[in-house]
């Protein structure tokens, strides 16, 4: 593979690039080095992913070995050193600098985080990836359980949430034994460009779990391939251990970037989301009594009794949720077209239910709870909902209630900002067709009501 000098920076490319490649590396390269944002485009066909991979992978060889330098550098700082040496360090560093651009004082390795809309395109870039010099690099890509999970049982549940707060209480008991392999197993899955379906096939080589292989590579990894909304959601990115401070991120696609931000702060709750929550409810209630009958009669509990959450607590937010659905129902429209409110309309709908930024946390971290249970509940198979309408109630409340009012904007003014930007709408649902409150319920047509 020749090497390509790009403006001080060595390129191993794959073969001879055309000019308009020549171009796109320069400026990815100039936006590196002078630590700047670039909006970058070329025509379909023209090589992109593969130059964007080959520009910034070889400007970060040059930044580890400016850093490297710079490291040896203070170490060195207090010894004697000759003319001749000293000569030469600062040469290095001359040239260092040259590639890698002026060293910011940083001494911590940036890693390059390269996003992309569907893990389909992320698949596309890696493939690009083996086919280079920088396969070496260290490399691994983030997916949910939905895409990595290998044990039977976790694989059989219908929603991602069940899937989620299921794998989340075996790992917790150890009773997961893909993932009590992890530790031992994860050198398997080291020093290779390793796509979704390359993981899933190794993790079940290797009877290796490896959703929480990639937490572990992406420790030491060089570059990290994930989806759009991992990056932009602050959850996701904590949930994930994502650090975007002194890292290089790279939107691939990006003209898909404002669809996914307006989708990830957007929600649509039907009356048969909120009707599958209040049957939830209604079974936990059941659950409860059933649990303190057991316990008054000194019959054996079983694994799964509820004692995070009380009967009162069920009471209260089914009252919540009922408020809710009145409330809805209430609103006036004219025609099925629907009626469209300020954002900040959203609030007074929250407000006359008693869910406030006062107690969000309160009820979020109550209904948590209770997904969690319906997800692990062993009567599974006879309600088949596991959690999903009140998943969606929290998915509800984590848009609604993302961004705190502060000091400097008070919450008056929070909620003008809410209604400059956002907009609530409520049309009539017509459709016939009873939605089933399962795990399949979000393709599913709503059962009558507004949304």
């Amino acid at each position: 593979m020749p090497l390509i000098d790009v403006d001080g920076v060595q390129v191993n490319f794959p073969f001879e690039p055309y000019p308009c490649q020549m171009n796109y590396m320069r400026k990815v390269i100039a936006c590196l080095k002078e630590d700047y944002n670039g909006i970058l485009e070329s025509p379909t066909g023209t090589g992109k992913t593969l130059c964007l991979l080959c520009a910034s992978l070889a400007w970060l060889e040059n930044k580890k070995a400016q850093i490297q330098n710079q490291r040896r550098l203070l170490q060195d700082a207090d010894l004697n050193s000759t003319l001749v040496e000293n000569v030469y360090k600062d040469d290095l560093s001359k040239q260092l600098d040259l590639a890698a651009g002026v060293w910011n004082g940083q001494l911590n390795t940036p890693r390059i985080i390269y996003a992309s809309r569907t893990h389909s395109q992320l698949s596309q870039a890696m493939q690009e990836l083996k086919r280079t010099a920088y396969a070496h690099f260290k490399a691994t890509v983030i997916g949910s359980r939905e895409q990595l999970c290998i044990h039977p049982h976790i694989m059989k549940e219908q929603n991602n949430t069940a899937k989620v707060h299921l794998c989340r209480a075996k790992v917790s008991a150890r009773s997961c034994h893909f993932y009590n392999q992890v530790e031992n197993g994860k050198g398997n899955f080291a020093n290779q460009v390793l796509d979704i379906e390359d993981l899933v096939t190794l993790g079940q080589k290797w009877n290796c779990c490896p959703y929480y292989v990639t937490r572990e590579l992406k420790k030491e990894a060089d570059i990290i391939f994930m989806p759009y909304n991992y990056l932009l959601d602050p959850k996701s990115r904590k949930a994930h251990g994502v650090e975007l401070q002194g890292n290089v991120v790279i939107f691939d696609e990006a003209h898909n970037l404002e669809q996914i931000c307006e989708d990830s702060s957007s929600f649509d709750l039907s009356s048969g989301d909120v009707a599958c929550a209040l049957k939830e409810l209604d079974h936990l209630a059941l659950k409860i009594q059933e649990w303190h009958q057991a316990a008054l009669g000194s019959v054996d509990l079983d694994s799964h009794a509820v004692q995070d959450f009380t009967l009162e607590d069920v009471l209260q937010i089914k009252a919540q949720l009922m408020g809710l659905e009145t409330g809805i129902d209430e609103i006036e429209i004219k025609d099925s077209s629907g009626i469209t409110k300020d954002g900040s309309f959203i609030f007074e709908i929250f407000d006359k239910i008693n869910l406030t930024f006062d107690n969000k946390n309160f009820v979020y971290n109550l209904l948590e709870k209770m997904v969690a249970h319906l997800s692990n509940d062993a009567s599974g198979s006879i309600f088949s909902s596991r959690g999903y309408g009140l998943s969606k109630i929290l998915d509800v409340i984590k848009i609604v209630f993302n961004a705190e009012p502060t000091d400097f904007m008070p919450l008056s003014n929070h909620k003008k900002a809410v209604s400059k930007h956002y907009k609530v709408h409520i049309r009539a649902n017509t459709a016939t067709k009873k939605k089933k409150c399962d795990g399949w319920g979000s393709t599913g047509n709503p059962s009558s009501g507004k949304v």
